[in-house]
C-alpha cells in the first residue's frame, strides 16, 4: 500500500513556545500593500496564533522583531494571502512579495531554512506546470515521445525530491519534499530525516506527526519481515514437491509403525465421524 506524508502546509500543529530571550527580525515588503497590516503567526492545534504584526508603510515595507522560538514552520498573513516560512531562533528573514502573491514571494533571503523551502516550492511549481503541459499534449493525442517525456519528467522530479530531502534532512524544508514521496518505498530516507529532525525540531508537533507516521510504518515493516522469515522457515521444513516427512505411530502391542512401511501397498482409509 502506498503511503505518503501529509503535505507540509496541509497540517501544521505546533506546540506553544515561551519567550526564551533574544529574537529574530522579519523584514517584509509587499508591493501594493501600503497601509495594510501583516501578521506573523506560529501554529497551535493546527490553527494560526498571532505572535506579532506591523502596519506597512506607504511603500509596503515593515519590520517585526518577534520573540525567539524553536526551529519550525511559521506564517505571514495579509488578509487571506499567506506564506509559510521555516525559521530558527537565530534566523532573521527578508521577504519581498507583491499583493495577492504573498504565497509566491519574489525573493526570500537571510534564512537558509526559508530559502531552501521556497527554492523547493518554486521547483515544484515549475514541475507542475511542465507536467500539465505534457498531460494536455497526451490528451490531445500526443505520441509516444510525449509519453516518454512525461514519464521522464516525473522520474526526474521524484529523484530531485529524494536528493533535496537528504541534503536538507535537518531542516523543516525536508518535509516539503517528503510530502511528494512514497513513504513505504522510501522508508530509509524518511527514517533518516526523522532521526535528523529529532535533533533540531523535537518540540514541533508537526515533527511529532511525521515521526509517528514513520514509526508506525517501520513497526509494520518489522512485523512483515518476521512473518516472511517464518514462512520461509516453514517452507524449508517442507519444501513444495518434496517427499512427505516420515510419520511414526505407536501400535497396540507396544511397537511402532512407520508410514514408509505402507509404501507399495493398497491402503483403505476409513473415516469415522
Amino acid at each position: 500500500m502506498t503511503r505518503h506524508l501529509l503535505p507540509c502546509i496541509a497540517l501544521l500543529g505546533l506546540a506553544a513556545c515561551g519567550n526564551v530571550g533574544g529574537g529574530r527580525t522579519v523584514d517584509i515588503t509587499v508591493e501594493g500593500a501600503g497601509g495594510r497590516t501583516i501578521h506573523f503567526n506560529r501554529f497551535q492545534s493546527n490553527r494560526p496564533v498571532a505572535v506579532d504584526s506591523v502596519e506597512l508603510d506607504g511603500d509596503g515595507h515593515g519590520v517585526m522583531h518577534v520573540p525567539a522560538m524553536p526551529l519550525d514552520f511559521y506564517q505571514l498573513t495579509l488578509g487571506d494571502d499567506k506564506v509559510i516560512l521555516a525559521l530558527d531562533s537565530n534566523e532573521s528573514v527578508t521577504v519581498d512579495a507583491s499583493l495577492g502573491m504573498l504565497s509566491m514571494p519574489k525573493k526570500v533571503s537571510g534564512s537558509p531554512n526559508s530559502e531552501a523551502l521556497h527554492a523547493f516550492y518554486k521547483d515544484s511549481r515549475d514541475f507542475d506546470e511542465q507536467r500539465e503541459q505534457l498531460r494536455a499534449s497526451m490528451n490531445n493525442g500526443g505520441d509516444t515521445a510525449v509519453i516518454r517525456r512525461f514519464n521522464e519528467l516525473n522520474a526526474a522530479f521524484y529523484q530531485r525530491c529524494k536528493d533535496f530531502a537528504a541534503e536538507h534532512a535537518s531542516s523543516p524544508a525536508a518535509l516539503a519534499a517528503l510530502g511528494k514521496l512514497d513513504m513505504q518505498r522510501e522508508l530509509g530516507l524518511f527514517k533518516q530525516v526523522r532521526d535528523s529532525l529529532r535533533k533540531t525540531m523535537l518540540r514541533s508537533s508537526f515533527f511529532t506527526m511525521m515521526r509517528d507516521q514513520v514509526d508506525r510504518l517501520e513497526q509494520q515493516e518489522v512485523v512483515l519481515k518476521m512473518q516472511e522469515e517464518e514462512m520461509k522457515r516453514l517452507s524449508n521444513l517442507l519444501p513444495s514437491g518434496g517427499p512427505a516427512p516420515e510419520i511414526k505411530q505407536n501400535t497396540p502391542d507396544g511397537g511402532t509403525f512407520a508410514l514408509s512401511q505402507l509404501r507399495g501397498k493398497v491402503v483403505l482409509i476409513d473415516f469415522w465421524a
